[in-house]
């Protein structure tokens, strides 16, 4: 019996939903059939901690991102903080991205860099991240944190560097969010339907994944 797909991360699978169950099928298809990426953003993730607490300077950050090694230096009132998990049916949970938490004004808050050219995300899709950003982390200790989302997705060529907080996300209402998810899980669950050797095909793109290039211009 071949294995089930694994379910994409909270802000892939929400760029899959449309407002048809078929389209939306279709476009998850599209995210398991695309070919492999051909850029890291791994040094620039690894540094956006340090950079946002202003603890190097931007020709370290430039020079960080373009060589591996270069020193990071310290974070200022910024911590570690790792991805959450979200349930949103019994059997399936999604890793929810996060960055860092850092500290402004005695306030926390949950901080996600994005830097992929390509997210660029509509209201509805926003607006479901931020519901699931709540629930996934604004609970407990961090029940009053806020949320800071950097987005520097390029949909016209020209990267936007977009600032989201908790305030200026869209608020959508349980029953939006609720609709979304569960019309997610149903196209998940076509999928998993499908006689289809997911894990093979996976290696198989793997194997063929290029070099990652460099990028200049991420923080520019």
């Amino acid at each position: 019996m071949n294995a089930n797909p694994p379910l994409p991360p909270l802000h892939d699978l929400v760029r899959a939903y449309e407002p048809t169950l078929d389209g939306t099928v279709r476009r998850l298809l599209d995210y398991y059939d695309q070919p492999p990426g051909g850029f890291n953003y791994n040094p620039s993730r690894r540094i956006a901690r340090a950079a946002f607490s202003q603890a190097v300077t931007q020709a370290r950050v430039r020079a960080a991102v373009s060589n591996q090694g270069v020193p990071a230096g310290r974070a200022i009132n910024c911590y570690p903080l790792s991805h959450g998990r979200f349930a949103f049916r019994r059997d399936l949970s999604i890793r929810v991205p996060a960055d860092f938490l850092f500290v402004e004004r005695r306030t926390p808050h949950v901080f996600w860099f994005q830097p992929r050219r390509s997210f660029a995300l509509s209201e509805l899709g926003l607006g479901v991240i931020a519901s699931v950003f709540r629930m996934t982390f604004l609970i407990d200790d961090l029940a009053s944190a806020g949320i800071e989302l950097l987005d520097l997705s390029a949909p016209n060529g020209t990267r936007l560097h977009v600032q989201y907080t908790l305030e200026t996300l869209p608020t959508l209402s349980d029953a939006e969010v609720t609709a979304v998810l569960q019309q997610l899980a149903q196209a998940y669950d076509a999928i998993c339907v499908m006689q289809r050797d997911w894990v093979a095909e996976q290696r198989a793109r793997r194997a063929k994944r290029p070099s990652p290039p460099m990028e200049p211009g991420l923080f520019g």
